[in-house]
């Protein structure tokens, strides 16, 4: 029987004469509060820092009572919802970046910025350590390492989960609430508890647990924040809300009713907008992702992310650049944003990669303003209209079926046998049984090979 109350880990040595000070990212969940007490039995003095990241869930003061009930010296609360919507998740949804084609990374921005700050908290309190209780097999101990490291390499991270002292005592989940349980520490986490979450301003996610079997299907509890289409309490009248961009991202939403008229509201700043967005996408049912995931360890992962703001503004975002944007710039977009997620996603958020690629959407998202109407209706955001006065590259004159003019359709043939050139002679030269001969040329003349 292991004794709990009792329990001595080894001790960290002094500094000059002083108990080492360490600042623990702290959630005030079992692991956390947990942590927070191992890590004074250890030595160190300890300072929490909790970053309001727009969670759902957590009474943040609340959660400082218990930092310091537990035994931190000091318990920082950091409210950084604007900056994180503005600076990092707006960021990113003006990239188009979606990792594996699935999953719109709003958790992998949030350990970005909560790094940043607790470097500032470990530099202001004289602290060399920072300490979290992320899991050794998921992405957020990558994520969290490599981003307070790359802010400042003179910091030592402190992971609990890759102790081997503290994983051969706490072997699993009764033994963190018994241990709870003789320290004081209220518990609100049982051992029937199916899956655990995350969530913030941008999403909420699920995993492990019940979603571990993935031949069975999500149970119903876990869209505890985006219902599923078929769900009673989602709407039966479509709604339609026109989004206003300004280089890339959202400036203002128009709420314009169950017909596309007049606006009946109109919601600017980008916290309102997220928080108005949310709201729209949870009545909507808009933003359920089931997915197998690669996490950044390369083991795969069942996870349920619900973005119910996101969502909206990745779609409508799709649709006003493609209105803005050239052609090859559009490509050149896909193929950067596609590489772009997996620095994001693998936490590389503050590298000199990142920073190279944003250069390039920072122009070309320069053009990217206008308006897209979007209906919102059972899980979908269908675009309806869009329009753009200064950036529009859409000319119906041009284009148009029933009128000849705009530039010389006959020019039309010349480049079509110009672009066909190349796979006429690829497939005359690998397709032909007699491979002395060239294929016919644009003009169908055809040519002796050179020797």
């Amino acid at each position: 029987m292991k004794d709990y109350k009792n329990i001595k880990p080894a001790q960290v040595p002094l500094v000059k004469g002083k108990k080492p000070r360490c600042v623990l990212l702290y959630s005030g969940g079992l692991d956390t509060s947990n942590i927070l007490k191992w890590l004074t039995l250890k030595g160190y003095e300890v300072i929490t820092l909790t970053a309001d990241v727009g969670q759902q869930y957590d009474d943040l003061k609340k959660v400082k009572a218990k930092a310091l009930k537990t035994g931190a010296i000091k318990a920082y609360v950091v409210d950084l919802k604007k900056e994180f919507v503005e600076d990092y998740i707006f960021e990113i949804l003006k990239t188009g970046s979606i990792y594996e084609k699935k999953y719109l990374m709003c958790c992998s921005p949030a350990r970005a910025i909560i790094s940043k700050y607790a470097v500032e908290v470990a530099k202001k309190e004289g602290c060399k350590f920072i300490a979290h209780g992320c899991t050794a097999k998921g992405n957020d101990t990558t994520r969290f390492m490599i981003n307070c490291k790359s802010l400042d390499p003179e910091l030592t991270m402190i992971v609990p989960w890759g102790d081997p002292e503290f994983v051969s005592f706490f072997e699993g989940r009764l033994d963190l609430i018994e241990f709870a349980k003789a320290h004081g520490i209220a518990v609100e986490h049982s051992v029937a508890h199916s899956y655990s979450t995350d969530d913030n301003i941008a999403y909420l996610s699920s995993e492990a647990g019940v979603l571990e079997q993935i031949q069975n299907e999500t149970p119903e509890q876990v869209f505890k924040l985006v219902p599923q289409p078929y769900f009673k309490q989602v709407a039966n009248t479509p709604e339609y809300i026109t989004i206003h961009f300004q280089k890339g991202k959202p400036i203002k939403v128009e709420l314009l009713g169950a017909k596309a008229g007049k606006p009946t509201k109109t919601i600017a700043g980008a916290l309102n907008i997220m928080y108005a967005l949310n709201e729209l996408g949870t009545k909507h049912a808009i933003g359920n992702t089931d997915i197998i995931e690669t996490r950044v360890n390369g083991l795969k992962n069942h996870g349920v992310y619900q973005n119910p703001g996101a969502s909206i503004i990745c779609w409508a975002h799709d649709d006003m650049q493609d209105l803005c944007l050239d052609k090859e710039v559009l490509k050149l977009q896909y193929n950067l944003g596609n590489e772009l997620s997996y620095i994001i996603y693998e936490g590389f958020w503050y590298s000199p990669e990142f920073g190279a690629i944003m250069a390039f959407f920072n122009y070309s998202q320069q053009f990217v303003n206008g308006s897209v109407t979007v209906k919102l209706y059972k899980g979908n955001v269908i675009p309806v209209s869009r329009k753009s006065t200064t950036n529009s590259l859409y000319d119906e004159s041009m284009v148009s079926m029933n009128v000849i003019g705009g530039f010389d359709v006959t020019d039309t043939t010349g480049y079509q046998k110009i672009k066909s050139i190349r796979i006429i002679n690829w497939n005359g030269v690998n397709n032909t049984k007699d491979k002395s001969k060239l294929v016919a040329t644009s003009n169908k003349k055809v040519v002796k090979r050179a020797k």
